[in-house]
Formats: C-alpha cells, structure tokens, sequence
C-alpha cells in the first residue's frame, strides 16, 4: 500500500468516510479531502484572530484553503489538481457552504463566519447539522445528536429524524401567472418553441428549439432572438386561439420546462446506479433548478471529475429518498438505471 494513503486513511477515519466497493485509492483521497474541507474551512473561520467574530473574506478564504490542499497535495500528488486549486474548485467549495448555511455572512461586512450548529430539516425523516463542530469528538453531542451517530456525505452532515412534512416552496408560476403582464406574439418575430418532446435538458441547446408550439395545458415555453444580444425566453399562453407572451428569468423557464415535459409524459429523468450496499453514483441536474432545491443537491454528494463538478455526484444511500423527493419537487424522475 502507498504509505501516503495512511495520511487519509486517518481523516476519513477521524470525519467518518468510508471507501466504497472497488473505490482506488485517489478516489478515496478525493473524497476524503473534499469533505474535510467543510471542517477546515469552518475552523479557519474560526481562527480569524477575533474568536470567530470576523470571519474571513472569500479571498482569504481562497488563499487558506489552497495552502492547505497544496500541503495534501505533496503527500499525494494529483489532489492540487482535482481541487483545480488555480481556478474555479476551491470557489466551489466555500460557495457551497455559504449556500447550504454553513457561512453566513457577517452583517453588512463582506467577510462570512462559522455558524454555531444547528439542525436543519431536509426531509420528513433526515436532518442535517450545519455549521462548526469538531467531527472527532465522538463522545459528545451536537444540537442532541450523537456526533458518532451523524452520517457524512459530501458536505452534509445527515442525521435520521422525525420531522412531520416538510414545506418546500411551491413552483413560482402557481402564483406569478395569475398577475403576470402578458404581450402579444405578434409583437415579435422568428418566435421558436421548446419541444417537450426531446431528452435534452438544457433549454439553452438550440436543437430543443422549434417553430411550432407543442401545447401542454395551453401553455409552452418561448424564445425570442436578438442579433448580439442575449434571448428572451418567454411563458406563451394560448387564450380562445390567442398566444400571449410573459418574460420569465432562465432559471424559472428551465423549471417551467420541467413541468411541461412531465405534464405531456416525456418526464425528464435522472438515473442512479448502486456502489455498494452504502454508496450510489447519480447524475444530477445540479445548477438546473430553483435556489432552495439546487443548494442541497449540490452539498449532499460527492464531486466526481472534479471539485467543480456539477453533474456528477457519489452520494451515501441514506439520502436517497431525500434525492427523490428534491427532484420530483422540480418535476424530475430518480430512477436506479437497469445495470446498476
């Protein structure tokens, strides 16, 4: 064995990961270091010289983190790489934290802070313990919860919980259209439609694009082109034979393209296949849906061909039902693909 694999051997003992099936050993190294970066980066928050008050700015952020990658990549070249400790990783990384609450902004400061922990709801049956705490003193407890007890995948720390239903945000149409301002189509030219009949999941792929609407419920997606500019994409209603046209953002018609395929039957789906009896790798839509759902699905995993990986995700299989439940919120299948 390499002796430098001893080095993480004793993190992923010490933050609770363990190797899945047939997982070589950079994999491992990978996914050890991704996560402890979660704790580090917490604990640099901390030792800010201001017991934690300060916190740091997201460059100085960058710059703790990548020495301290760059001190695990001499013990096992190819991590600095990984990170892409240069480019956009080490940002990943920090932003996800932000993002799921484990930062937080310090006032109207530009520096963020470590959170004392706190349980945070994810599910009806899984919750996660956000912010600084020390994952290798098993002997105690954290917000109740025995730390020993707490499952690591990615950067969450889940806990399994009796938590009733868990109120999601409704899809942002169900109240919007009813005040919506609305144009006429015929105040633009060379309108194009999504096909929901397609697999492509990206609405910015031109190929999704037609001339012809394919209703579903009397409602399509809409693009408008401008010469150096960027799209317009539009909600088209279709009212006693007139199509009107309402603007929206590209996150709320990527989201609206969702709904529409299922509506017609041609569900987007996400597939999954099973490591070992503790470990499945999924591929997400991750950066395709609404805020609140894409932050946790982003956390919950592991990146796979890099830090900054934004499909790819190895996951522990006590979040599957949470990854299900997430993406049917945004209109997305999750199914274990045949060969898995």
């Amino acid at each position: 064995m390499n002796s430098s694999i001893n080095v993480f051997n004793v993190i992923a003992s010490d933050i609770g990961i363990r190797r899945f099936e047939g997982e070589d050993e950079d994999s491992f190294c990978r996914r050890t270091t991704y996560s402890a970066a979660r704790f580090w980066l917490s604990a640099f928050c901390m030792d800010d010289g201001a017991n934690g008050e300060a916190g740091l700015t997201k460059p100085a952020m960058n710059r703790k983190l990548k020495r301290w990658i760059a001190s695990l990549d001499t013990i096992r070249p190819g991590i600095g790489k990984w990170f892409n400790a240069d480019g956009e990783g080490i940002r990943a990384i920090y932003n996800r934290l932000i993002d799921v609450g484990d930062l937080a902004l310090n006032g109207f400061e530009d520096s963020y802070v470590a959170i004392p922990p706190v349980v945070k709801e994810l599910s009806g049956t899984l919750s996660c313990i956000s912010g600084y705490f020390d994952p290798t003193a098993t002997c105690i407890n954290v917000c109740g919860r025995d730390v020993g007890s707490l499952v690591l995948s990615g950067m969450l720390s889940l806990v399994r919980s009796e938590n009733g239903p868990v109120k999601r945000q409704a899809s942002w149409w169900i109240e919007d259209l009813k005040y919506a301002g609305w144009e006429s189509v015929s105040a633009f030219s060379e309108v194009k439609f999504a096909d929901v009949r397609t697999s492509y999941w990206n609405i910015n792929r031109t190929d999704v694009w037609g001339e012809e609407p394919l209703w579903v419920n009397d409602f399509a997606l809409a693009r408008v082109d401008h010469n150096g500019a960027d799209s317009m994409i539009f909600v088209a209603a279709r009212t006693r034979g007139i199509t009107r046209l309402h603007r929206v953002t590209w996150i709320q018609a990527q989201e609206f393209f969702f709904y529409l395929r299922r509506e017609s039957g041609n569900q987007a789906i996400s597939r999954y296949v099973m490591l070992d009896e503790l470990h499945m790798r999924a591929a997400l839509p991750i950066g395709f849906l609404p805020g609140h759902l894409n932050c946790i699905l982003d956390a919950i995993g592991w990146p796979v061909e890099d830090a900054e990986d934004r499909f790819n995700r190895i996951i522990r299989v006590e979040a599957l039902p949470l990854v299900e439940e997430l993406l049917s919120t945004g209109y997305i299948g999750f199914e274990r693909a045949s060969n898995g």
